[in-house]
């Protein structure tokens, strides 16, 4: 049974290619200006992440491609071979690729396979992104589709940007010197007593606070906190700052989605207060995105990430002898 989210959310004007054409902000970022070895994996791991989490976004309307293509080539060759184009699509589940056309389909396969990257983007935009964004007023099961790639861009982009800060946390505390470590202590909570701890607090101060949860990455006050403690006050500004602010967007609409079945609630009203854009949306009324917003959450997880990278970097370069 459908949810019932889904039964009342207004689908039309979706803007699928705003965040399918969205070209991921400073493409090649990730190793091109950290001089600190020791950040190497963290942001592989961070880049890895939203580079995967966009190209899910591409994955309708890929399909669809594929999938016209296809019906194109099989069509085009019933027809060649003097056979009938049947409407009967269970014919099609249950029949094989005739004999008689299935050499001449693999040729087109193999010939298309050298398509070139330009020709294949203008495809995949024309025919893939097209069809998707023109069936989201007449098929109602595309629109849910699409809906549900932006709910999970929006949950991807916060989850990989929590598993970054916490990340770069261990790795920033564990190679410093002690000068952050000092800076910090005054926000940090104590270590939790069930948790028996496997790392030194004296060799590795990072794994251990995460470890022992004396530094917890879930909230935004909180991320904000141990950070401008961390890495001075101008981290802390670079949240409100970096893309319009759009963190704390992807915060709250990841809260809502994660927690109250993507219903609006007093909370979400208060934290998106600050964006005009989202005042129509009304407390328990189901949130709505596009593929705009989407990508403006997405992009703040990316541009926020890289730019506390740098500073960690900074910091740590700054530290050398």
């Amino acid at each position: 049974m459908l949810d019932k989210k889904f039964q009342t959310l207004p689908f039309a004007g979706q803007k699928y290619k705003a965040l399918a054409l969205g070209k991921i902000p400073n493409w090649g970022w990730h190793l091109k200006n950290i001089k600190s070895k020791c950040l190497s994996d963290v942001v592989e791991t961070f880049n890895w992440n939203l580079v995967r989490t966009s190209t899910f976004a591409l994955l309708p309307a890929w399909i669809a491609l594929e999938a016209i293509r296809e019906q194109l080539w099989i069509d085009h060759l019933t027809v060649k071979t003097g056979d009938t184009i049947t409407p009967d699509l269970v014919q099609y589940a249950i029949t094989p690729l005739p004999d008689n056309i299935k050499t001449e389909f693999d040729n087109l396969a193999k010939a298309y396979r050298s398509t070139d990257e330009v020709t294949t983007r203008a495809l995949l935009e024309i025919l893939g992104m097209g069809f998707v964004e023109s069936s989201v007023e007449t098929r109602n099961g595309v629109a849910i589709g699409v809906e549900v790639v932006f709910e999970s861009v929006v949950r991807e982009s916060w989850t990989a940007f929590e598993d970054l800060v916490r990340e770069l946390w261990i790795v920033l505390l564990d190679n410093d010197d002690g000068t952050v470590g000092g800076r910090v202590i005054g926000v940090i909570d104590k270590p939790r007593r069930k948790i028996i701890p496997t790392f030194n607090v004296k060799t590795h101060p990072g794994s251990f606070q995460v470890e022992t949860r004396q530094v917890v990455f879930q909230k935004m006050t909180d991320i904000k906190r141990f950070y401008a403690a961390a890495l001075g006050p101008v981290t802390e500004k670079l949240f409100d700052d970096v893309e319009a602010g759009y963190i704390h967007v992807l915060y709250a609409f990841r809260n809502v989605l994660a927690h109250k079945r993507g219903r609006a609630d007093a909370t979400f009203r208060d934290q998106i207060a600050p964006y005009p854009e989202f005042s129509k949306i009304k407390i328990r009324q189901p949130v709505v995105l596009d593929g705009e917003n989407t990508r403006r959450m997405r992009d703040a997880a990316m541009v926020l990430g890289r730019k506390l990278v740098e500073l960690a970097d900074k910091e740590l370069q700054r530290q050398k002898p």
